[in-house]
């Protein structure tokens, strides 16, 4: 019924252009005085007209997109319920939406979205992206793309030569111990051998096969059902994925920090400034069950790399591939680095969790704060500002924090175009890992 009532707007919508070029030919063949909007360059007036058509169509393929056959469905999740018919023609649409605008990201990635869930590839939409200067590369695609950033761009960099890679090494043991701790509050068998390595990589022993602790949760598993990712099912493919946010866009969840205080002065003094009071980018632990799979998908941004830092790894097959190279296996004790923004996947096939520390820094060409302030919007940047002068962060576990991390856009950032007046939710959405 929504898609019927969408397709008869669009249908009026569209006879309201013609009958506005309709007049505008009369009046000139008339010579008549139209009002300003006929004054205007016939070329910004046909802009106009092609925006509004490419927005009408946009807004069908987002319902197909969301119309859930079963009308008893609460706001379904669009690739659970959507028929074959509804993809293909939420495929349709978004292509006639590129056809009159090219010049935005988000429904691009809404076209290849829907194609694949045709069981169809969708590479070469992400090709035809790049030909029209969204992307630079067809396997870097963030919403938010930093054009300065780009020439260097490369998946995995090097954590021996990254400070901060090398303090969160130094800091392993305190940091794997108060997460241990932390998994062995519920005294559940599988928690209680996580002191004995969990089968860890480096650790030997056995144990239970599932970690858990009520102090994790599925936020981020349950953000990335919403938005983009949300067309594909989010990004958790298949079993079960927790985190416990330490930082949040720039922001301290101070309950959760008491819970790992010397993790939390870690990340909170010596890495404050590259990484903690990043308002692009969050730390916190992640869980990986057994037999978890996340979907490929690209982070939100090229302004920052992203670390894990291994704290219990399974031996097996548990990996991460990012961009077209080769996967990689977390070791304990060490960090892989790499840019988020690439397409990557992660996959834990055995019969043990894996849990990192994920922290994301600033990207190192953007090296001091004028050039990190640079890229934000107005709102990232005060806050950003703000923490660097009072050296204290805002509460990220606050009905004021989560009222202000509501999805809003805009497109007033540096470059013109897909600033990071994106969503708040959408940088935590799609930069999963």
């Amino acid at each position: 019924e929504a898609a019927s009532l969408a397709q008869r707007a669009m249908s009026n919508g569209f006879d309201c252009i013609r009958e506005l070029d309709r007049i505008e030919d009369a009046e000139r063949a008339s010579h008549l005085s139209g009002g300003d909007w006929w004054r205007l360059p016939r070329s910004f007036r046909m802009e106009t007209n092609n925006a509004v058509r490419a927005a009408l169509l946009l807004s069908l393929g987002l319902l197909h997109d969301f119309c859930s056959p079963d009308s008893d469905a609460p706001r379904p999740s669009p690739a659970a319920c959507c028929t074959e018919l509804h993809s293909g023609a939420a495929a349709s649409f978004y292509q006639g939406a590129i056809t009159l605008d090219t010049s935005d990201r988000r429904v691009w990635q809404l076209w290849a979205a829907a194609v694949r869930r045709l069981g169809e590839d969708s590479s070469h939409i992400h090709a035809k992206a790049v030909d029209h200067g969204l992307w630079a590369r067809a396997d870097q695609r963030p919403l938010m793309l930093v054009p300065s950033l780009v020439a260097s761009a490369r998946p995995w960099h090097d954590p021996r030569s990254h400070p901060g890679c090398i303090a969160l090494c130094e800091e392993f043991e305190a940091i794997r111990e108060e997460l241990c701790a932390l998994l062995q509050t519920e005294g559940s068998p599988a928690q209680g051998s996580v002191a004995g390595g969990m089968g860890g990589s480096d650790g030997g022993g056995g144990g239970g096969s599932c970690l858990s602790s009520r102090h994790f949760s599925e936020s981020r598993s349950l953000a990335s059902a919403r938005g983009l990712a949300s067309l594909e099912g989010g990004a958790l493919a298949r079993g079960a994925w927790r985190d416990l946010s330490l930082f949040v866009n720039g922001r301290k969840h101070e309950a959760n920090c008491a819970l790992v205080p010397r993790t939390a002065q870690l990340l909170g003094a010596r890495l404050r400034e590259d990484a903690a009071s990043n308002p692009l980018g969050s730390a916190f632990f992640s869980l990986l069950a057994p037999g978890a799979r996340l979907r490929p998908h690209c982070g939100p941004t090229n302004a920052r790399l992203r670390a894990h830092l291994g704290l219990i790894v399974p031996e097996g097959d548990c990996a991460m591939r990012v961009g077209s190279a080769p996967p990689r296996r977390w070791r304990e004790g060490h960090v892989l680095l790499f840019d988020d923004s690439f397409e990557h996947e992660v996959w834990n096939a055995t019969c043990f969790s894996r849990v990192v520390l994920v922290l994301d820094f600033w990207h190192p060409e953007l090296a001091t704060p004028a050039d990190r302030a640079a890229v934000l919007d107005l709102t990232r940047r005060q806050r950003y500002e703000a923490t660097l002068a009072t050296r204290t962060f805002e509460r990220a576990d606050s009905p004021a924090a989560a009222a202000s991390d509501a999805p809003a856009r805009s497109d007033e950032g540096p470059e013109g175009r897909g600033a990071a007046g994106q969503a708040e939710g959408e940088m935590e959405a799609e930069g999963l890992g």
